[in-house]
């Protein structure tokens, strides 16, 4: 087995960057309110954490007060509509927001985390198996 290094890493948060563009939106049950295309909040090179927004307003989702709309969940995807979810998030309870007026505006930040592995050394023999330190 081998490691990824910094610049692999570098490449994968890119990747994200460029292909995971949707955030879709879903009620207690996990069904699709509304899919919409993410932006990617200020990012540097280098850092671990990756958050993409949207922002959604309740006219966008038909949201009255005779059909308010619950947002309780967010699912990030590589498609503008099917596919599957590349990494799913329940909102905390305090989180979870009703829509109730056109003019009401949610806005979403899902936060991914490419973290790097780093495996310590400790001096000891290669293991024979896999040619590893530990």
């Amino acid at each position: 087995m081998s490691e990824i290094n910094e610049y692999g890493y570098q490449k994968l948060r890119e990747f994200i960057k460029s292909s995971w563009q949707y955030i879709e939106l879903q009620d207690e049950n996990g069904d699709a309110i509304i899919r919409k295309q993410a932006t990617v909040l200020d990012h540097s090179d280098g850092e671990n954490i990756i958050k993409l927004q949207v922002i959604v307003k309740g006219s966008d989702v038909g949201a009255t007060e005779e059909t308010p709309v619950t947002v309780a969940k967010s699912a990030i995807f590589d498609v503008a509509t099917g596919g599957e979810p590349i990494a799913n998030k329940d909102f905390d309870v305090a989180d979870i927001t009703t829509l109730t007026q056109s003019v009401d505006q949610l806005t979403v930040v899902h936060q991914i985390n490419v973290t790097e592995t780093i495996t310590e050394e400790t001096g000891e023999d290669e293991d024979e198996d896999n040619g590893r330190i530990w």
